[in-house]
C-alpha cells in the first residue's frame, strides 16, 4: 500500500498546476538582460576564456526553452540557472515579491486582501495532488533524510523528492492567510558538493532568492531555516538576543571575545570601538576564544583592528576562532587571514561560503521589468574562490549537542602524555 501511495505522490507532483501568467513577463528580455549584466560583475572572470562557450550555450538553450508568457517564478528559475555558472554568493539573483509600502504590513486587512488578489499571488506555483496522502508519506521520514515535514508557526511544509536530485517544499497545512495548501514555497537541487541550490520565497512574500550554498544536516536547513520536529538542542547557533559585542574573562587562563558583526553602520562601528577599548590591556591569558558565530560580515576597515589584535595575541597565546554556518563574507575573510598563524585554530563548523567577492558601494542591477535584480560585485578576493559556496573548513569540528564554549574550554585544558597541548595536535 505504501508503494502505491509513493507512486501516486510522484505522479501528481510531476503534474504541477500551472497558473497562467496574468502579468506579462517577457522572460527572453529578462534573461537577455541578465546575460549581459553578469558580464559586468567581478566574478565574471570565472567565465572569460574557456568557460564562455558553456555560458553562451546555456543562455541559448534557456532562451529556446521559453515559449510564450511564463510566470515570474518560472522566469526567475531560468535566470538562476544561468547565474549558477558563476560562483559569487554576493551577486545571487533576487526576485521582487509583493510590494508593501513603508510603514504598512500584511497584518493590515486591506493590504492582506491586496496580496491575495494580486497577480503575484495568483500566479504562484502550486501542486495538484492529495496533500493528506503526501503528509502520510512524509511523516515517518527519518531526521537524517531531506524528505519530511517541516513545521512552522502557522503552517507545515513538506519537502518531497521529484527526481534524482530535485526536491520541492510544498505547503501541506496552513492557518496563515499568506500561504495556501498546495503552494510551492521552494525548489531544492542537490549539487555534486552535497550542498543545495535553493530557489525559495520569503514567508512574507517580500522577495524570492536563489542560493547555492544551502546545507542540510541533522534535520535542519541552515539558510531557509527549516527544521524537522523534535530535534535535540543544538549549540552551534548563537541566540538572537545575545549581545553582538562582548568580552569576559572565563577563567584565569581563558579570555572570550564575541564579535557578531563587522557592519560599517554607525551604531555598529561605535560598539566595535567600545569593545576594542574595553579589552585593551586585558587580554593576558594563555588562550583567547574569538567568537565569530552568526557574524554575516561587513567592512574590512571594521575587521582589521580585530585581525591586528588576534595577530598580536597569537605571538604568545593560543587563539580559538569559533565559526558556524552563519559566519560569512568579512568574517570568513578574517578567519582565512588568521588561520595559518602557528597559534590559531578554527573550530566549530564550516562557514557560509561567500568570501571571494563583495560590494563596496551596494550597486544593484535591475532588469527591464523591475522584477529581478542582483548586486554588482566590485570587490575581488578570488584567491578565496575554493571556499565560495562551500565555506571555510574548520580545524576541529565541534559536537552540535554539547555547549561549544565548554568544548573549547576542554580543548584548552587538554594535555597528552608528552604534556603537549591538544592545540598543537589539532
Amino acid at each position: 500500500m505504501k508503494t502505491v501511495i509513493i507512486i501516486s505522490v510522484v505522479f501528481f507532483i510531476s503534474n504541477f498546476t500551472r497558473v497562467s501568467a496574468s502579468v506579462d513577463c517577457d522572460c527572453k528580455q529578462e534573461l537577455n538582460f541578465y546575460y549581459n549584466s553578469l558580464k559586468e560583475i567581478e566574478s565574471y572572470e570565472q567565465i572569460k576564456g574557456s568557460n564562455e562557450q558553456e555560458f553562451d550555450e546555456l543562455y541559448a538553450d534557456l532562451i529556446h526553452s521559453i515559449s510564450g508568457n511564463v510566470t515570474r517564478v518560472e522566469c526567475f528559475r531560468k535566470i538562476s540557472q544561468l547565474s549558477a555558472l558563476i560562483k559569487d554568493e554576493h551577486a545571487l539573483p533576487i526576485m521582487k515579491g509583493f510590494p508593501i509600502e513603508k510603514g504598512d504590513s500584511l497584518t493590515n486587512p486591506t493590504t492582506l486582501a491586496q496580496l491575495r488578489s494580486s497577480d503575484y499571488f495568483q500566479e504562484l506555483p502550486r501542486v495538484s495532488m492529495n496533500l493528506d496522502s503526501l503528509q502520510t508519506v512524509l511523516e515517518p521520514r527519518p531526521i537524517d533524510k531531506v524528505e519530511g515535514l517541516y513545521p512552522l508557526k502557522d503552517m507545515t511544509l513538506g519537502i518531497v523528492k521529484t527526481s534524482n536530485n530535485e526536491y520541492i517544499s510544498v505547503v501541506i497545512t496552513s492557518e496563515s492567510d499568506l500561504w495556501e495548501p498546495g503552494m510551492i514555497q521552494g525548489y531544492y537541487t542537490q549539487l555534486p558538493s552535497g550542498n543545495f541550490q535553493v530557489t525559495f520565497a520569503q514567508l512574507s512574500h517580500k522577495q524570492w532568492y536563489t542560493v547555492r550554498n544551502e546545507n542540510f544536516a541533522n534535520g535542519r536547513f541552515f539558510i531557509t531555516r527549516l527544521k524537522k520536529e523534535n530535534l535535540p538542542q543544538f549549540y552551534d547557533i548563537i541566540d538572537e538576543n545575545e549581545a553582538k559585542f562582548s568580552y569576559k574573562r572565563i577563567n584565569k587562563d581563558v579570555d572570550y571575545l564575541r564579535m557578531g558583526s563587522f557592519s560599517r553602520m554607525t551604531n555598529n562601528v561605535a560598539q566595535s570601538k567600545e569593545l576594542l577599548a574595553q579589552v585593551e590591556g586585558k587580554l593576558n591569558g594563555d588562550h583567547l576564544i574569538f567568537d565569530l558565530r552568526n557574524n554575516s560580515g561587513g567592512a574590512a576597515r571594521v575587521s582589521k583592528p580585530y585581525r591586528k589584535l588576534i595577530k598580536k595575541f597569537a605571538k604568545n597565546g593560543k587563539v580559538w576562532i569559533l565559526l558556524n554556518k552563519y559566519s560569512a563574507s568579512q568574517a570568513e575573510i578574517t578567519a582565512l587571514s588568521l588561520k595559518d598563524l602557528d597559534n590559531v585554530k578554527l573550530v566549530g563548523h564550516n562557514t557560509f561560503g561567500a568570501s571571494s567577492y563583495g560590494s563596496n558601494y551596494g550597486k544593484v542591477s535591475v532588469s527591464p521589468s523591475g522584477n529581478f535584480y542582483h548586486t554588482v560585485t566590485d570587490m575581488n578576493v578570488s584567491e578565496n574562490l575554493e571556499y565560495e559556496e562551500v565555506g571555510v573548513p574548520v580545524d576541529i569540528e565541534l559536537d552540535l549537542q554539547t555547549d561549544w564554549i565548554e568544548q573549547v574550554l576542554k580543548l584548552t585544558a587538554m594535555r597528552d602524555v608528552d604534556n603537549e597541548s591538544a592545540f598543537a595536535k589539532a
